[in-house]
């Protein structure tokens, strides 16, 4: 066999391998193609593993493509050199009608996959494995939306937490009791904050009721006629023989009193000029109330008898010096009122005693109005005889006072503002309720310097609970008073966009370091009914939880 017979011989063989073998390589070759892309062609730096495999197969590929159409050409022509042009076209042809449909389905139906995967499946295997990476620590800012899942009230019974020298405040986010020692609590002046039906009634039940079980003189001094609270009292005073006293200056309930008749003459004739106007504004008004400040102090130092309504009505309509007269004119006016109002005139040697009450320990409930001029200003008036009793009476008293304010925009005064300076060092405390920082920044006095009275409440009531439905002012102030700490928080997370428009996450991610609100404003904001954020001295601020006190459906004694 000569050499051309040898070569035509092992041509022979290798043309038998063109059909189908060389297809299935071309059909591989494509396929490979369609996963991998024809670009980047070229190695580049900060390619991945993945991206560097690719890149060998992309090469492999476009060298065996290039092989596979050489070698087509090197058939066709040997083809036609050994036998005839004729059968050269037939022998390559035939096999390339038999397979171009497979040649142009298959790579299409592998680069649709492709599209697919790199646009859907890739986005979804690089956030797995994000959320399989082992990170280092960091931290998380506050987001509203979390805050409003996350905070929940809770159900629960307060009186199952009262125990013995402690006071109960509610229960924080893992439901543990949040506890004052009682001798802490009585050094401190109390507010609470917060909308219409958030909680304040709520903390003062729980609050009033400890009070009562420890033998406390309870005031509780409200103008909005709350439906709970006075029957919450009634029942713990009659469980250990208390006395307990309602006093209802609107008229529509019992008890009545008189404004001015009780106290020491420069008390009653404080109170008296306080609920009436007569302090001095710096205007030409100044005059007048000077000379009706001096009417009163005549008046005022008569006789106790004289310091009723009545007689001190009938004292001013005798007034004979035109200059008294037309000074004492707007009181006269005013004092016709309180006079027609029957809860502030009860019969001679009757009505509610307010030193009585302290020296007995009792248990008061006064009901008062926001809408009625009269009603308000008599509340303010008896506040103000509370505050005077509790400082004459500490020497004779054993008992600790505690005196209840709710809504205290409409009953605030300038001697209950120093009061919340000086009272508890007449073993005596005062807790304020009103519904935003705001309001006392409007007091229903507008005599009153709002900004002072804000400052004066916020600095002399360092234990406060302020609720959820606040203005953000006061959300803003909670966040600032909480305090701040450092977070290690994600400063951002590069992703990178691939041929088909999909994202991906990088491998890294810059971290840095934050300062936020204990209590963030998005928290306050966000907090539901009955939730709260409790401050007091020494302490980090803490999310607490108030519930309803259980109304026994039969009050002892009733």
């Amino acid at each position: 066999m000569t050499i051309l017979d040898s070569f035509i011989d092992y041509f022979i063989k290798f043309i038998t391998l063109y059909d189908p073998y060389w297809f299935y390589l071309s059909i591989i070759t494509l396929v490979i193609f369609s996963f991998v892309g024809i670009a980047p062609f070229r190695l580049e730096t900060g390619m991945n593993a993945l991206e560097t495999v690719a890149h060998g197969l992309r090469k492999l590929c476009l060298y065996l493509f290039t092989f596979i159409i050489i070698m087509f050409f090197v058939i066709l022509f040997g083809t036609i050199i050994l036998t005839s042009l004729n059968d050269g076209i037939e022998l390559v042809l035939k096999p390339l009608k038999d397979w171009y449909l497979w040649l142009i389905i298959i790579p299409l139906l592998c680069f649709c996959f492709r599209v697919y995967f790199s646009r859907y499946l890739v986005p979804s295997i690089s956030k797995w494995f994000k959320s399989k990476r082992i990170n280092q620590s960091s931290d998380k800012m506050s987001d509203i939306r979390d805050e409003i899942k996350n905070i929940q009230a809770l159900s629960y019974n307060p009186q199952d937490y009262f125990i013995d020298n402690q006071v109960f405040c509610g229960l924080d986010k893992k439901k543990e009791p949040l506890y004052i020692p009682l001798k802490e609590w009585e050094e401190i002046n109390k507010t609470v904050v917060g909308a219409t039906r958030f909680g304040k009634g709520i903390t003062f039940q729980i609050w009033i009721a400890q009070a009562i079980r420890r033998g406390e003189c309870v005031f509780y001094v409200d103008p909005k006629g709350d439906k709970f609270i006075p029957k919450i009292m009634k029942a713990e005073a009659h469980k250990i023989g208390r006395r307990f006293v309602s006093l209802d200056l609107t008229g529509e309930g019992t008890g009545k009193w008189h404004p001015f008749k009780d106290g020491s003459i420069r008390d009653k004739k404080s109170r008296f000029e306080t609920v009436m106007g007569l302090a001095d504004k710096g205007t030409d008004a100044d005059h007048y109330k000077a000379l009706a400040r001096d009417v009163m102090l005549d008046i005022f130092s008569q006789e106790d008898k004289k310091t009723t309504l009545e007689n001190l009505y009938a004292q001013i309509k005798n007034i004979s010096d035109p200059d008294k007269e037309k000074a004492a004119s707007t009181l006269k006016s005013k004092l016709r009122e309180w006079h027609l109002h029957a809860p502030l005139n009860p019969k001679t040697g009757k009505g509610f005693n307010v030193e009585n009450s302290i020296l007995n320990n009792a248990v008061v409930y006064i009901k008062g109005s926001m809408d009625d001029a009269i009603v308000r200003d008599a509340t303010k008036a008896i506040i103000i005889e509370i505050l005077q009793q509790i400082k004459s009476s500490n020497d004779q008293r054993k008992t600790h006072v505690s005196l209840y304010i709710d809504e205290l925009r409409f009953l605030i005064s300038k001697p209950i503002v120093d009061a919340l300076a000086t009272i508890l060092g007449f073993n005596a405390d005062i807790v304020t309720a009103y519904q935003s920082f705001g309001d006392l920044r409007t007091p229903d006095d507008r005599s009153l310097d709002g900004r002072a009275i804000e400052q004066a409440v916020k600095t002399n009531s360092q234990i406060k609970l302020i609720f959820g439905g606040t203005d953000k002012d006061t959300a803003e102030y909670v966040a600032e008073l909480s305090g701040t700490l450092q977070k290690s928080i994600i400063k951002f997370e590069r992703t990178e966009i691939n041929a088909l428009g999909a994202e991906t996450w990088s491998s890294g991610r810059t971290m840095s370091d934050e300062e936020e609100a204990v209590i963030s404003e998005n928290t306050v904001l966000s907090l539901p009914s009955q939730v709260a954020v409790f401050f007091r001295p020494q302490h980090i601020a803490k999310i607490t939880h108030v519930s309803f006190i259980p109304l026994e459906t039969k009050i002892p004694g009733t």
